[in-house]
Order: structure tokens, then C-alpha cells, then sequence
């Protein structure tokens, strides 16, 4: 390849580039070995010639938009449900067991939220429970999102004992 460059290069003049430095140092150092034969070339044609070679730059195949939205109102309904046939049955609030019920109940919601299945989206899932002793609560989050595409879903539930607040938000990943 050495010689073949050697021969290119000397049409150019810059053989003596070539002779200071090795091929290796040389190719590592300015453009590729392939890329310097194309622009040698290039340049080496008539201007005439319709051998010109333009590259067609291709752009990223990523999706900026969702091609459909998430369905909060469906992810809500769910969590509903879930949370009443989860937490209705309980008659003593323990501390352990809700942190517990807590956990298990944010993998469901998130599992709720994969079932949709709306692809490229994001999903964080949310639960506070805790115990009902006549306490006013009130629960906010901010987020920094794109409001076109990014939504949630929240569901409560009260009982004589405890209270639960589950939210699932939906990030779209651009």
C-alpha cells in the first residue's frame, strides 16, 4: 500500500511529507490512507468530468414526536382500581407493612403503565401511603418536561385508616 501511496503522493508533490514521516504517523496524523487516495483522485480529474462524487448526507432516523400519546385517562382508571382492590382490605395501618405495600404498589403501577404499551416513553411511578389521623396533606411535584408529549396519571384512595397517593408520570424519550 506504501508503494501505492508513494506513487499517488508523488503526482502531488508531496512525497517529501511521505519520506519524513511513516504511513502510520501520517494516516493517524491528517486524513486516512483511503480518504487521501479519494481527494488525490478528485483533484486529478478533468473538471470537466461527471465522475464527481457527492456524498448524500443522511440525517438521524430518531423520532422528535410520539406516534401516539400516552393514555392518562386509562392509567388512572387502573391505578384506581388497583389501589381499592389493594389497600380496601387492609384494618390496621403498620408502618413496615405500608412502607412495603408502598414498593410493591409503585412496580405494579409502572407494570400498568408498560401494559399500555406506548413505546418511548418513560415511565416513574409514585406511591405515599400513609396513616389517616385527621391531618390535612397536600402532595405537589414539579417537573421540567415538554408539555406537548409528556403527561401522568394520578389515583387516591381513602380509607377510615390510611390514604394513598399514586402518580405515574410519562416522559417521552426524544
Amino acid at each position: 500500500m506504501q508503494s501505492t501511496l508513494g506513487t499517488k503522493l508523488s503526482r502531488k508533490g508531496t512525497q517529501s511529507l511521505l519520506k519524513r514521516s511513516s504511513t502510520k504517523e501520517f494516516s493517524d496524523f491528517a486524513l486516512g490512507e483511503k480518504d487521501l487516495l479519494d481527494n488525490i483522485r478528485e483533484d486529478s480529474e478533468p473538471s470537466g468530468s461527471n465522475r464527481h462524487r457527492h456524498h448524500a448526507r443522511l440525517e438521524n432516523s430518531y423520532r422528535l414526536e410520539p406516534q401516539k400519546t400516552f393514555p392518562y385517562y386509562k392509567a388512572r382508571a387502573l391505578m384506581t382500581d388497583l389501589l381499592e382492590s389493594t389497600l380496601g382490605s387492609i384494618t390496621t395501618y403498620d408502618p413496615d407493612q405500608c412502607a412495603q405495600l408502598a414498593t410493591d404498589l409503585s412496580g405494579k403501577i409502572k407494570n400498568i403503565g408498560k401494559d399500555l404499551k406506548i413505546p418511548r416513553y418513560k415511565l416513574i411511578a409514585l406511591v405515599h401511603v400513609g396513616q389517616k389521623q385527621e391531618q390535612g396533606l397536600m402532595i405537589g411535584s414539579r417537573c421540567v418536561w415538554n408539555t406537548d408529549h409528556d403527561t401522568f396519571a394520578s389515583a387516591q384512595f381513602t380509607s377510615h385508616i390510611l390514604y394513598a397517593v399514586a402518580m405515574l408520570y410519562a416522559s417521552y424519550l426524544e
